[in-house]
């Protein structure tokens, strides 16, 4: 806006009638490309910033693809940064998926739904946060980042420390399995439910701690472990009871990942599609089942057509059972919803 607008704009606000402006404000415009024309350098589409069908190599990331933020454009330079040295190579591109990180989450959102608007990662976006936490993210990613070599063995060698101690010290707590009377000889009030309780399930429990735990005797090494150690155990001893639900998604979310679809594949043979979400998958060319679902428009109805169409054109003899396997998942998904 003008400099001469902006302060008339400022006086119709009630009580700034008479304001002043120091110094106005100002606009940044910059050029981006779609972030559907980014196709992805792996089999999974929700892995990577990867490079331009026209540009073999070119690796994006930042606002060019349509974000905001430093964090956001820190992140997808990590991944484009990562990969474009491994393609150097002639290597498998790291991969990184909603399932995975926060990372995934934006670049799957971005390569399969664009952005309209400058994009910010939200948490929200996730539909795995019981298991994207802050505190896990050591366990989610330092073995990928290990296996293409960008995490150094010292940090290799702490983390497979701090690994075995978590999976140690929750080990130690679920062994030790006590009635509500046997707790009560350690110091614990419980209510008088009959119910066989771990020490792991106690920790739900804000008046129960580790060191509390510890003291009492009943499970013997927990005086051993480092503070962070303890804090860590008792976060995934509260999200315990949510976890399972979350890992049924998880398991339909990757069994999607693994249907792999024709990057090449011509989507005006395919039939039963509307010229609306014909023209989507045309730009975007997922490579999975799972990110054309993702896409707007997409229907269960329109995903079996093309998992079909896949299945007859392109798949090999072992992945014509896979797609086989997909059909039949997804007509119970479109029988259970009505569509």
């Amino acid at each position: 806006m003008p400099e001469e607008l902006q302060e008339q704009m400022m006086r119709t606000v009630p009580g700034l009638e008479n304001v002043r402006m120091v110094r106005p404000a100002y606009g940044v415009e910059y050029d981006y490309i779609d972030p559907r024309e980014l196709r992805c350098i792996a089999s999974l589409s929700s892995c990577t910033i990867a490079h331009l069908d026209s540009c073999q190599g070119l690796f994006l990331a930042g606002q060019i693809n349509g974000t905001t933020g430093y964090e956001e454009a820190a992140a997808q330079g990590c991944i484009a940064g990562i990969n474009a040295g491994l393609a150097a190579q002639n290597l498998s591109p790291l991969t990184i998926t909603r399932a995975d990180g926060f990372m995934g989450v934006m670049i799957d959102d971005l390569v399969t739904k664009g952005a309209e608007e400058p994009y910010r990662m939200f948490t929200s976006r996730s539909e795995y946060r019981m298991t994207l936490r802050c505190d896990n993210a050591d366990m989610r990613l330092t073995e990928k980042g290990y296996n293409v070599g960008v995490i150094s063995s010292e940090r290799w060698g702490a983390y497979v420390k701090d690994r075995d101690a978590i999976r140690n010290g929750i080990e130690a707590l679920k062994s030790v399995v006590l009635s509500p009377t046997m707790w009560e000889k350690f110091g614990f009030t419980m209510t008088k439910d009959g119910i066989m309780r771990s020490a792991f399930e106690l920790l739900r429990k804000p008046s129960i701690t580790v060191e509390a735990l510890a003291e009492s005797g009943a499970v013997p090494g927990l005086d051993q472990l480092e503070p962070y150690i303890k804090a860590r155990i008792v976060i995934d001893a509260t999200y315990a009871p949510h976890i399972p639900r979350q890992l049924a998604d998880l398991q339909v979310f990757h069994a999607d990942e693994s249907l792999l679809l024709d990057p090449d594949m011509d989507y005006t043979q395919v039939r039963g599609l509307s010229e609306e979400v014909r023209e989507r998958l045309q730009r975007v060319r997922p490579t999975t089942l799972g990110a054309a679902k993702r896409m707007e428009g997409m229907t269960p109805a329109a995903a079996v057509n093309l998992l079909k169409h896949a299945r007859r054109t392109w798949a090999s003899s072992n992945r014509a059972s896979q797609l086989s396997s997909g059909v039949e998942k997804i007509h119970s998904t479109v029988a259970t919803t009505g569509a």
